[in-house]
């Protein structure tokens, strides 16, 4: 409201009274429950000034902190370093921001290594205002650790054998949601599709795997480019190129340039054949 000028007195007044109000809810969640807030308005409807003064007082220490892992993914050192970090400390004052990160830190890093099923059997935060005292209770329940199931892949564009070469799992490794996405960037970062959907399935319990299909849309195979410019050696100058995205099904490519100019021609031709891991392997002719 401090950039309007057509404000009412009534309507300021409501203002300045919420405020106090609001300061303490903003400063709860930095372990400050017990605020000095004060208000002041002066001036008139042409200029008004509000005053708030803050005074935080003690805040709120922990005093008690219960962090604790259970099931088959107690020992697992991925959930046990996160604990080793020793966020929420007794005699720290209580950050709720910490807690609830390291609650979602914790939830988000088993499942992404395959611990889907993992939930908290306790999740507490008890503070006393009075005694400016809180407690943490947090206990995680990982359930059982899932592994990669069958694989789909669904496209016509290239030899499967070498579409498989981009992927960074393979059938009966543990679930991991860091290799779906390499997986998905490899593939993304290839010319052959425009279009790439990595999708986890429905979780089998009973076998404790989870199934994966790939949805990839072939790009265009062929992309042209044109381009003008001015040299001062050679004067107007026209660039043509061609780029075979897809010579065959074995994924070779083919891309070749010319640049003329009224006194001087160059053209280039280069011819590339992925090896190994076709992400980052490759054999080019030139």
């Amino acid at each position: 409201y401090a950039t309007l000028d057509d404000l009412q007195p009534d309507l300021v007044n409501r203002l300045v009274q919420r405020a106090p109000g609001e300061v303490t809810d903003a400063l709860r969640p930095f372990g400050y429950y017990a605020p000095t807030v004060t208000t002041e308005l002066t001036g008139d409807p042409k200029r008004w000034f509000a005053r708030i003064v803050v005074t935080p007082g003690e805040p709120v220490l922990l005093t008690d902190v219960d962090l604790q892992i259970d099931g088959p993914g107690r020992d697992e050192a991925f959930l046990r370093d996160l604990l080793a970090e020793e966020r929420l400390q007794p005699g720290q004052q209580l950050n709720h921001g910490t807690y609830e990160t390291l609650k979602g830190e914790l939830q988000r890093r088993a499942a992404a290594n395959g611990y889907l099923d993992a939930r908290f059997t306790h999740a507490q935060l008890l503070v006393d205002p009075e005694e400016r005292t809180a407690v943490v209770r947090l206990k995680l329940e990982t359930g059982p650790r899932f592994r990669f199931g069958a694989v789909q892949v669904d496209q016509d564009t290239l030899d499967p054998r070498f579409v498989q070469r981009f992927l960074r799992f393979r059938e009966g490794e543990w679930y991991s949601s860091a290799a779906l996405l390499r997986t998905q960037f490899a593939l993304d970062d290839t010319s052959y599709f425009g279009l790439v959907e990595v999708l986890p399935g429905d979780r089998d319990p009973e076998t404790l795997t989870v199934p994966i299909r790939i949805v990839a849309t072939p790009n265009r195979r062929n992309r042209y480019t044109i381009g003008v410019g001015y040299e001062t050696d050679f004067g107007p100058r026209l660039r043509l190129g061609w780029e075979n995205r897809r010579v065959n099904r074995r994924g070779h490519r083919f891309r070749a340039e010319a640049n003329i100019a009224p006194d001087n021609f160059a053209g280039s031709g280069t011819y590339v054949v992925p090896i190994g891991d076709p992400s980052l392997e490759k054999v080019e002719l030139s």
